[in-house]
């Protein structure tokens, strides 16, 4: 029996020698990538003013997960890697719908002066090039697409303003000319009633020598 128990020891040393190592753990290098893209498109758009709870929680996942990975602590990087990721999305989603938000206010605020110009009847074609991309606009927004839709509220804000623009010299040529012609009638009026009082008073002067009497012979 103790010779029994001797070659199973032995068997179970010789196992273990032969069997293999883990498998190292990779380091998470598509995760830091990620990451560090949603942290600096963060940092180039200004998005974290819109979730800042998030950002700082996705800032200091983000520093765990640096700090492990530079000390070779692979598992523990991933895992603020993925914490800094989820936190960075949520950042970058409301960061764009606030964005958004905010370009489509200034961009109803043209829409609005443009269409108190009249510049749909005014100047047609400008108005309805800044309609088009203002819906292309709330589409994106619509679509959850809300990174897309901020440059084309900025571009909508451009056309309604510039169609406002020039819906507004157009009526005031149209003023102007207006002025001008009344101008024009007043001064044309004013001329009329002088040549009319001067015909009228050479008739009276023209009455008046008919009826004096005639001289001394």
């Amino acid at each position: 029996m103790q010779k029994t128990l001797v070659i199973a020891v032995l068997v179970a040393l010789i196992l273990g020698a032969c069997a293999s190592p883990p498998d190292p753990v990779p380091p998470p290098d598509q995760e830091y990538d990620a990451a560090r893209a949603l942290r600096t498109q963060i940092a180039q758009n200004d998005l974290a003013q819109f979730a800042r709870t998030e950002n700082q929680r996705g800032d200091a996942a983000f520093a765990a997960g640096e700090a492990a990975y530079n000390a070779g602590e692979y598992e523990a990087a991933r895992a603020g890697f993925n914490e800094a990721i989820e936190n960075y999305t949520v950042v970058v989603r409301e960061g764009f719908r606030g964005q958004a938000a905010a370009r489509k206010t200034a961009a109803d605020a043209q829409k609005q002066r443009a269409e108190a110009a009249r510049a749909d009847v005014a100047v047609p074609q400008d108005f309805q090039s800044a309609l088009t991309v203002y819906n292309q606009a709330n589409a994106a927004v619509d679509a959850g697409r809300a990174e897309d839709a901020v440059p084309l509220y900025e571009n909508a804000t451009t056309l309604f303003s510039v169609a406002a623009d020039r819906a507004e010299e157009a009526r005031r040529r149209a003023l102007n000319a207006v002025d001008r012609a009344s101008a024009r009638r007043e001064q044309l009026d004013a001329e009329q009633q002088r040549l009319e009082q001067e015909a009228l008073e050479g008739e009276i002067e023209a009455a008046e020598s008919l009826a004096e009497p005639e001289g001394d012979q």
